[in-house]
């Protein structure tokens, strides 16, 4: 399977295994997490050459290591307990991992995202470590918000409308008008923030 790299010139493919393919998840310990993470700046560095193909090879390096993490941060995501206004490890990993590399990780991120779609509390943490991230990267992540507010579930609408609420933007606002949430207190919620953005986006007008 190919997995296109959403890069500036976004022409770089990567050979993956088939994520169906993948090993039954293994519940690593603290410490192998911990070794694991704290590891993940060896795998990228910064460089000073100019050259197309070594700053690809760079990201083609990156990217991979990143995949090849992939079963130990869902294992993180899915044993973090996320609490409005606090952190955890997912959390301080995942951005961790972001910051090193937005546009590699970002394309990593969508991997993962892609590809547990029947995994609601997954999903569901991705979304909320997202909304922790800049709103600078929001255009990036616009596609899984809607993805996510078109959702069934609603732990991961509400996930989607977290983002939203942080980021504050227009193209969220406008993503969020656009659906219909089958659950009352979901669309309560929404209805909420649709209000507060569009008095805050007039006034900034």
């Amino acid at each position: 399977m190919n997995i296109m790299l959403n890069t500036t010139d976004s022409s770089i493919f990567y050979k993956v295994e088939d994520i169906n393919k993948k090993k039954e998840l293994e519940n690593p310990n603290n410490s192998d997490i911990s070794n694991t993470y704290s590891s993940i700046g060896n795998f990228i560095t910064a460089t000073e050459s100019t050259s197309d193909y070594d700053i690809k090879k760079a990201e083609a390096t990156y990217f991979n290591a990143l995949f090849n993490i992939s079963d130990k941060v869902t294992y993180l995501i899915l044993h973090s307990t996320f609490e409005d206004g606090m952190t955890n490890p997912a959390i301080e990993t995942v951005r961790h991992i972001f910051y090193q590399s937005p546009y590699i990780a970002g394309s990593w991120l969508s991997f993962l995202f892609s590809n547990n779609q029947t995994n609601d509390k997954l999903i569901s943490g991705l979304l909320r470590i997202i909304a922790t991230f800049d709103k600078k990267y929001s255009g990036m992540f616009i596609p899984m918000v809607r993805s996510g507010l078109s959702d069934k579930s609603t732990l991961i609408q509400e996930a989607a409308i977290m983002i939203i609420e942080e980021w504050r933007t227009k193209e969220c606002l406008d993503a969020l008008e656009r659906t219909v949430l089958a659950s009352q207190w979901v669309q309560e919620y929404a209805n909420s923030v649709i209000k507060e953005l569009k008095e805050e986006l007039k006034e900034a007008c």
